[in-house]
């Protein structure tokens, strides 16, 4: 049986959709109507010598991940790792492995922010690689991501720069609200998944995370504080969607204030910002 799903549906029910699947269940997923892939069960054949599967483990000793490599590697496929600990399980069971380590090999209970970004570059990178190999790279793409790698060390460097202000916005909005939700569109709902878990990790809080779509179509008085992840948005004021459409929808005088809307936008958009004053 198979059921389409939206791109933004399959990433927010993406646990649900695994579980179906693993039941026998499959998923055209669409993007504006038209289909961009198919989420199916791994065939599970005697010879599985055409397959080439990427195993991506923090710290190399997840069980259902080892084992699952252990299955299909008997079958004959070959299993490149992405993995941070090195000497792992999971090294020793690959073809070939992408070591992200730096710092501490070990990371305990969730993996930590660096590991989880580390593991998502080289996961870019890979995808890099096996698009050539098959024929069907595309430079200009591969020029923007390693060039945005390359500068991703400076760009942190700034942030952490900003930390005396970054504090003090917090403490004028974060702790006189006590529901949060975090944001974000496209790569940036990956960062708002990350930055979900640190805030719980942290603050000892229960934290919604959602698209920005989504977001716009419910009552959202129970979460006074949207905390939005918007980096790389450019163009005018009318571009920040996350902001501009979130922000008058159905909030009460107590919720995302105007102060911190006019922050973020003079922080990113001093342009657009200076042109609404």
């Amino acid at each position: 049986m198979e059921k389409d799903i939206s791109a933004a549906d399959a990433n927010r029910r993406f646990s649900e959709v695994l579980r179906a699947v693993k039941q026998g269940l499959s998923y055209v997923v669409t993007s504006h109507g038209r289909p961009v892939a198919r989420i199916a069960p791994i065939e599970m054949t005697a010879d599985m010598s055409h397959v080439l599967a990427v195993a991506v483990s923090q710290s190399g000793t997840t069980t259902d991940t080892n084992r699952t490599v252990d299955l299909i590697r008997s079958r004959g496929a070959a299993v490149i790792a992405i993995v941070n600990r090195r000497g792992s399980d999971l090294s020793h069971k690959a073809d070939g492995v992408f070591y992200t380590s730096d710092g501490r090999d070990v990371e305990m209970s969730v993996a930590s922010t660096k590991a989880f970004y580390a593991q998502v570059a080289a996961g870019q990178l890979l995808g890099l690689a096996l698009a050539d190999a098959a024929g069907c790279g595309n430079p200009a793409r591969a020029h923007e991501l390693l060039s945005g790698l390359v500068a991703l060390p400076e760009a942190m460097v700034g942030v952490l720069d900003q930390e005396a202000h970054i504090a003090e916005l917090a403490a004028r909005h974060a702790a006189r609200r006590r529901s949060w939700a975090v944001v974000g569109n496209g790569r940036n709902l990956i960062a708002a998944h990350e930055v979900r878990i640190k805030l719980s990790e942290l603050c000892y809080k229960a934290v919604a995370c959602d698209t920005t779509e989504d977001k716009k179509h419910i009552d959202l008085s129970s979460e006074p504080l949207t905390l939005v992840c918007a980096a790389g948005l450019t163009g005018s004021a009318a571009e920040v969607t996350p902001v501009s459409e979130i922000g008058p929808h159905r909030f009460t005088p107590s919720t995302i204030s105007e102060t911190l809307m006019n922050d973020y936008m003079k922080e990113v958009y001093p342009a657009a910002a200076m042109a609404a004053e």
